[in-house]
């Protein structure tokens, strides 16, 4: 089983958590929640192994558990759960529901309507817009710094190949888990969608590969007046240059966007 099947497994437990709670079974609501959580924090660990790497001893040993705090120090996330609980004090809130959680769950027959109900808030509700301790810290796969520079670096090339480029961003796809980078031009328009991914297919190709860039299979290059552009347009616009402004949570006209890195829009 990999990252992938874990995250998986991580959606497909809170829809079937979501089921049984609006069929008041409780019990067993209770115990999908939290056994998702615990699929959601083994996925971050396995992220930390590498292809042909040996594991390290201590941490294969420890991650056999359903203990949630000690998947949490493992995980990764400890020092940024630890600063998110600081500033935001519904997150720490939720982790106190959380940590509660244990495997024998299964066996319980008292579990109450309300336990279950604030369990599941806490892992997967939007709540004063303060995204909850599974979607904050586990779910979400992460937009890097690595990730932006590729971006901002791929943006400059593009430009200095002489490709008109009106938008460029990173967008994030709840759906699929991943970030895609749009490029928005007008040339789709002009020169035609082949022509256009072949410019850019040139463009990536040049990228010296000791160097962060962004796979041909991760850019979706639109036309510049597509729907989705003409809407982010809406809330946002920059100038000409490279910028870098992080737009998420953000509803527009009935759209949420979940989360967004722009360097250009104009």
């Amino acid at each position: 089983m990999n990252r992938s099947d874990l995250q998986k497994l991580t959606r497909l437990r809170l829809g079937e958590a979501k089921v049984l709670l609006d069929n008041e079974r409780h019990e067993g609501a209770y115990y999908l929640i939290g056994y998702a959580v615990e699929c959601a924090f083994k996925a971050c660990i396995a992220k930390q192994t590498k292809l042909y790497d040996f594991p390290n001893r201590n941490l294969a040993n420890s991650i056999y558990t359903h203990d949630l705090n000690t998947l949490l120090k493992f995980s990764g996330l400890e020092k940024k759960h630890r600063d998110k609980s600081r500033k935001n004090a519904n997150f720490e809130l939720n982790w106190t529901i959380v940590k509660d959680w244990k495997e024998d769950a299964r066996y319980s027959l008292e579990i109450t309507k309300d336990k279950a109900e604030a369990l599941y808030s806490a892992v997967v509700s939007r709540k004063d817009r303060n995204l909850t301790v599974v979607t904050e810290m586990v779910v979400k796969e992460s937009l890097s710094n690595e990730m932006i520079s590729a971006g901002s670096e791929l943006t400059r090339r593009v430009d200095e190949s002489g490709f008109l480029v009106s938008a460029a961003f990173w967008l994030y796809e709840p759906d699929s888990n991943a970030w895609r980078f749009i490029i928005g031009s007008p040339e789709v328009r002009t020169q035609g969608l082949k022509a256009a991914y072949k410019k850019v297919q040139s463009v990536v190709a040049a990228i010296p590969e000791d160097q962060s860039k962004i796979s041909l299979k991760d850019i979706s290059v639109v036309d510049s007046n597509d729907p989705f552009i003409s809407l982010m347009k809406v809330a946002i616009r920059t100038g000409d240059g490279i910028g870098g402004i992080r737009f998420g949570r953000n509803m527009i006209n009935g759209v949420l966007i979940e989360d967004a890195y722009i360097y250009r829009l104009t």
